[in-house]
């Protein structure tokens, strides 16, 4: 099928990562029901660790393994053997990638450990294959009054942490000449808006390896 009929031959592949409560899970729910009113067919995958049974290990780094080899799975399953047109990840590669690296960055995470994970992690067959990655950030003050109450992840000291560990990931990202990434400050800004630079990049996604301009169903 062409992307004229709302479906494309290859899917366009668009991660959210960013800290907790940048506002990933609402922009791609909203981004969703955006790309169903153009007759464009969509996916969302869910946050692996929103379904990970390892939910007593969550400050362990063995829980973010697990989460990335569920990213892994969803990609193969979701990309490699789907025809929407657009597969959304609410938290992918990347997202997995800077969890990791804060686990290094305190001292939890053998270097080895580290190194063959986010090897892993970023191996072309998947890695390669995500067309864009929007970070969302968002200072703590806004998670704080988004989330209602501070929490484990939620604290002011970890928030900081984890936001280091965003940046050096999209710094490393970025510096190895992946331009395909863009960070978004979401304090200020509404979730419509995000969406509308999430549309943005899909509606000029054309062609890294081949992949079709996601356009809508002609009327």
């Amino acid at each position: 099928m062409s992307a004229l009929d709302g479906r494309a031959s290859r899917s366009f592949v668009l991660e959210l990562a960013g800290v907790p409560a940048a506002g990933k899970t609402s922009t791609a729910a909203a981004l969703r029901e955006e790309l169903s009113g153009r007759g464009i067919d969509s996916y969302v995958v869910a946050e692996a660790a929103a379904r990970s049974p390892l939910k007593h290990l969550k400050r362990d780094w063995m829980f973010n393994a697990w989460t990335l080899c569920q990213t892994v799975a969803d990609f193969l399953e979701h990309v490699e053997g789907n025809p929407h047109s657009v597969v959304i990840f609410d938290r992918g590669l990347v997202d997995a990638l800077s969890w990791i690296r804060w686990f290094r960055f305190q001292h939890q995470i053998a270097e080895d450990t580290w190194s063959r994970l986010r090897d892993f992690a970023r191996i072309p067959k998947w890695f390669d294959r995500t067309d864009f990655v929007l970070v969302l950030r968002a200072r703590f003050d806004t998670a704080l009054q988004r989330r209602g109450r501070p929490g484990q992840i939620v604290n002011r000291k970890t928030y900081a942490e984890l936001d280091e560990a965003y940046s050096a990931t999209v710094n490393e990202i970025s510096g190895g000449g992946y331009n395909h990434i863009r960070v978004i400050d979401t304090d200020d800004v509404s979730v419509s808006r995000v969406v509308q630079a999430a549309l943005e990049v899909i509606d000029n996604g054309r062609d890294r390896s081949g992949v079709l301009n996601v356009a809508p169903r002609t009327r």
